[in-house]
Order: C-alpha cells, then sequence, then structure tokens
C-alpha cells in the first residue's frame, strides 16, 4: 500500500488535514467494501461521484472503511497500487472483523483488559502504579474506592498479570457468585459438570441441558478458549467462568438465526421491517 497515496480527506469532518488518528479500532468497524462494489452493487454512485478527487483513480484500487460508534459514521479511504492488493486487504479485513466480531466472552475479555492496561502503562516499565490504576478504577470501571483499598489489593507497580488480578478482585463477581448461587456450587470456587448440568436445568430452562451428552460437547466448546486440557466429558468450570458464561453470547436470549442481516432488497417492502428513530418518523 502506498502510504503518500492514503486518501485522507474522505475522513468525514477532516477535509484538507491528516486524520485526528492513524490508528483504528477494529470494534468500530461496520463495512469494509471497494469503492467499485459499492457503486456498482449497493448503487451508492452518487455518494462518491461527488467528490471529484476520488474520479481521478481506478474503484476497484479503493478501499472504503466505514466505522465509528455514532448514528453517522466515518470514512477512511485507502487507494491501492492494484485492485488485487485492494482485494487481498478487503478480505483480510473482513476476516479481522469477523474474528472479532464472533470471538468468546472471555476473549473480548482479556483483550479488553489488555488494551485498558497498555493504555495507561509506563511504556518503559509497561507496569502500573497505584497512582495510574485509581483513575482508571473511578472512570472506566465507575466504582468509588481509596488509595487505602488499592494498597492493599496491590503494593508498588503492578505488571499485566498482577494488573489483572486487581481488576477481579475489585468487581467482586466471584463473592457475589457464591452468594447468589450457592447451592449449585459445591466447591467454593469451581461448579462440578453435574452442578453446572443442574444449573442449566433449574434456573435456565436450557433445552441443550435435556441432552446429557449434547450439553457435554456444548461446555467443552465454551472451554476450550479457556483450557484445552479439560475438554473430557464431564469437565468443571471455575467460578471466573461461570460469571463469564453468563454475561456471554452463549447464554444469549437471543437467536442467532435474528442477527443476520439480508441485503436482499428486491421482495415487497411488507417482508420488512423498517427501524426508524422518532425524528424520521415525524418527517
Amino acid at each position: 500500500m502506498d502510504h503518500e497515496k492514503i486518501y485522507t480527506a474522505m475522513e468525514k469532518g477532516h477535509k484538507g488535514r491528516e486524520p485526528k488518528s492513524q490508528h483504528l479500532d477494529i470494534r468500530l468497524i461496520h463495512e469494509v467494501h471497494t469503492v467499485h462494489y459499492e457503486i456498482h452493487e449497493l448503487k451508492l454512485g452518487d455518494k462518491w461521484k461527488k467528490n471529484k478527487e476520488l474520479k481521478r483513480f481506478d474503484p476497484e484500487c479503493l478501499l472504503a472503511i466505514s466505522y465509528g460508534a455514532k448514528f453517522v459514521l466515518d470514512y477512511w479511504v485507502f487507494l491501492f497500487e492494484d485492485k488485487e492488493s485492494c482485494q487481498l486487504w478487503h478480505q483480510g479485513l473482513n476476516h479481522i472483523k469477523y474474528e472479532s466480531e464472533h470471538s468468546s466472552y472471555a476473549v473480548l475479555v482479556d483483550k479488553w483488559i489488555k488494551k485498558q492496561f497498555y493504555s495507561i502503562a509506563c511504556p518503559e516499565s509497561f507496569t502500573v502504579t497505584i497512582k495510574q490504576m485509581k483513575p482508571f478504577v473511578q472512570t472506566t470501571l465507575q466504582y468509588k474506592v481509596t488509595s487505602s483499598i488499592l494498597q492493599e489489593i496491590s503494593e508498588g507497580e503492578l505488571d499485566l498479570k498482577m494488573f489483572v488480578e486487581a481488576y477481579r478482585r475489585l468487581l467482586n463477581l466471584s463473592e457475589l457468585a457464591v452468594a447468589r448461587f450457592s447451592r449449585y456450587l459445591s466447591n467454593n470456587d469451581r461448579l462440578s459438570f453435574n452442578d453446572f448440568h443442574r444449573f442449566m436445568i433449574e434456573c435456565q430452562g436450557d433445552e441443550i441441558a435435556q441432552n446429557r451428552e449434547e450439553f457435554s460437547e456444548f461446555l467443552r466448546r465454551y472451554l476450550r478458549e479457556y483450557d484445552l486440557t479439560r475438554d473430557v466429558p464431564e469437565p468443571w468450570v471455575s467460578v471466573d467462568e461461570f460469571i463469564d458464561y453468563l454475561y456471554s453470547n452463549e447464554n444469549s436470549i437471543l437467536d442467532p438465526e435474528n442477527s443476520k442481516v439480508v441485503q436482499d432488497m428486491t421482495r415487497p417492502l411488507a417482508h420488512y421491517w423498517i427501524a426508524s428513530s422518532h425524528n424520521t418518523f415525524l418527517t
């Protein structure tokens, strides 16, 4: 990719200037398409034809990335030397985006904690002091804490492992699990296979727990993100893993089939559900 030809002017709101950031969080990416695809397949020709600069380049060599956390998305558009390179980046970014969207809850939490750690860690030592830890806890975790409590958790500087342990101790989710689900904890720090199976039947009413073999395969598949050595017929689950499960997609009531977006726009209007804001409705 020719870095001198990165088309920064298309980053909305920053025309003619360098983009505010040279880094883009993968989680903020909504779509990655070639401009050729957007013009000919999505029929968004008017969107791109308005820009005189873009018309000078082959649309098959332009890669458009829409991103953002707001209703109106921003764009980065990259110019490649040839369409083969553009296609490779298109495929690669979509693959990374897919992996990010379909990561397990455990992986997402692990990535998030690491991101928070490295954002505040001293670049020379890759450690975090108690002084740096306090704003993170109060602002990011929204948890009121005194310096004395932080000193009880850890003294001096924290490396990544110590930072993760401090994070978990502050959230105190393990004690909450013990208090709320004690009847499913034959051991205070873990659930046996039978404990978890009973929880799924009695509390969750989950259909997958009706078949013991299917539930075993389901649990083993879930635990592969944590520990491959527990790929056995009746694996146990730690309290932290149990808490992670409660927040994971595997425990969602949403049928994954309902998350699929169908791009077919050839059917009658009555076949579609249209999401509109209050302001859109009024207009």
